[in-house]
């Protein structure tokens, strides 16, 4: 795909996105649902405050850090030639 294309077709994509989901290390890759059980991003950072959710859960303070689900389809049929993956996972 060309550079001019490629910037066209996700510039409109939202990319990440902040979320207060309890997690901890080792949560990296885990699915975010949304209310409806979809799929909607894919869990890949969270700040210090997160951390210390081994132990106990701060709404005000924690945030969790995850890639949106589109980007992430996108990112893997364009840029990885996965699209048969894609195809799978979207049916």
């Amino acid at each position: 795909m060309g550079d001019e294309k490629f910037q066209k077709e996700c510039a409109d994509l939202p990319v990440d996105f902040v979320t207060t989901n309890d997690t901890t290390g080792g949560n990296s890759g885990s699915a975010v649902l949304d209310r409806n059980l979809r799929i909607v991003g894919l869990l890949f950072d969270g700040n210090e405050e997160s951390m210390a959710s081994d132990w106990s859960y701060d709404e005000k303070a924690g945030r969790s850090i995850a890639t949106d689900i589109q980007f992430a389809l996108f990112v893997a049929r364009e840029v990885h030639g996965a699209g048969w993956i894609v195809d799978e996972l979207t049916k």
